[in-house]
């Protein structure tokens, strides 16, 4: 009788993080949509092009942060995991400063105007920070904050969403400003979960301790997001430099259609990234293998879900969405393109959180590093011999080859540990 409790228990787990996730996600698309409907396609480019690389830089923060801070508070018992959470934790609002004006630049480069920069910056930096605190708050197995944080962020995107319709505005620092307002309002509930480390700061101590953390997986965690951005978004850069954002009008519209299942496979990796470093010493190995089951169970779900809306959009009531100015062929070729690569990205997916939670970055990262060139290289090509859309084929070909490599280090990296935990050693 225990093994169905556990697993309606799981559900429940799995439906109250995504609960809020999906309105969070809901209430962007939402707003994606209205943009679509109304932009021109160059300059709905140009708004996914930023969106793009806000998602690079919460990629950095995850990488040198958030995925440290999960394998650590797995472990509150140590002394040392706890000073190592500590400087982690002190280290990550400065972090966020930087990538404020650094995404200043980007944008001011691309040519927004000044308001509009600042308005990107300040939105990237609350992104970041909430997207931390979020981790940390699964960590600490405080979900509860954490649907609270997207209950709110949800409200927000979507009153103001909706008034930017009523006022029939489309202007961009209106737009980034209805996910900035959002992310602020979605810091509020979790700024309590760790308010000291937080209001401490850093010192010079922490950066002494941060370098033990990079040493010992963060600079592996580092190459793998580089590697994986590589994979996953090299057409973007290349598209837009060659073809410029008309050319990648069609790409950036039909990621619309997959983006809240994307949302909700990131949302997922980080609910079970912490689970899984709990489940991953001796004695838990039944567990660890149903959780892996139930979680590309789920992803499976959501990616059936986007294979109807993507059927739905594209070939059932198309105008419905997309005005006349967009290639109804070519947003067909990118859409059913990218429910291919969301494919791949599920039947990985729950191997890759687990090497993540059990600390192995290295042999996370490796994968990713021989799945990029192909990516690039495809890319490149296709944008010189194919239209625009045909790039996507070639993040395709990476993820397939990233997932290939990936499924073999998982299962090279679960012996090793097993061998070294019964020999006594560090795994």
């Amino acid at each position: 009788m225990s093994r169905p409790h556990h697993s309606l228990g799981d559900l429940a787990r799995y439906g109250a993080a995504l609960a809020g996730t999906a309105g969070s996600s809901g209430a962007q698309f939402v707003l994606t949509l209205a943009l679509l409907g109304r932009m021109p396609p160059a300059d709905f480019a140009r708004f996914s092009f930023l969106m793009i690389v806000s998602q690079l830089v919460w990629g950095l923060g995850g990488a040198l942060f958030s995925a440290p801070l999960a394998s650590l508070l797995a472990h509150p018992d140590s002394t040392r995991a706890q000073i190592s959470s500590q400087a982690v934790v002190r280290l990550q609002p400065l972090f966020a400063l930087v990538c404020a004006l650094l995404s200043l630049a980007v944008a001011l480069l691309i040519g927004a105007k000044l308001a509009e920069s600042l308005v990107y910056a300040v939105l990237v930096a609350a992104g970041g920070i909430r997207q931390f605190l979020r981790v940390a708050g699964y960590s600490e197995n405080r979900q509860t904050r954490i649907v609270g944080s997207d209950l709110l962020y949800t409200a927000c995107v979507l009153t103001l969403t909706t008034t930017l319709t009523l006022l029939h505005r489309q202007d961009l620092h209106l737009v980034l400003g209805i996910l900035m307002a959002g992310h602020l309002l979605g810091l509020l509930p979790l700024l309590r979960l760790l308010p000291q480390a937080l209001a401490q700061g850093p010192t010079r101590a922490c950066l002494g301790e941060y370098r033990r953390i990079w040493r010992e997986g963060a600079a592996w965690s580092l190459i793998g997001l580089i590697a994986t951005e590589t994979t996953g978004n090299a057409h973007s850069y290349i598209v837009t430099a060659i073809a410029g954002p008309g050319g990648f009008a069609a790409v950036a519209a039909s990621t619309v259609l997959s983006k809240p299942g994307t949302v909700a496979l990131n949302a997922l990796s980080e609910l079970e990234r912490a689970r899984m470093a709990r489940l991953c010493g001796p004695g838990d190995r039944a567990r660890l293998i149903a959780t892996r089951r139930l979680f590309r169970a789920v992803a499976l779900a959501g990616w059936l879900a986007t294979v109807g809306l993507t059927w739905a959009a594209l070939h059932g009531w198309p105008h419905l969405l997309f005005h006349d100015q967009y290639d109804l062929h070519a947003l067909r070729v990118a859409g059913w393109l990218w429910t291919t690569a969301m494919l791949i990205r599920c039947l990985y997916l729950p191997e890759a959180v687990e090497m993540q939670a059990r600390g192995a970055f290295s042999d996370l990262a490796w994968p990713r590093i021989l799945g990029a060139p192909l990516s690039l290289a495809g890319s490149l090509l296709l944008v010189l011999m194919a239209p625009p859309e045909w790039t996507i084929l070639a993040i395709c070909l990476g993820e397939g080859l990233s997932a290939l490599l990936l499924l073999r280090a998982h299962g090279r990296v679960v012996a090793r540990q097993q061998g070294a935990r019964q020999q006594g050693e560090p795994a």
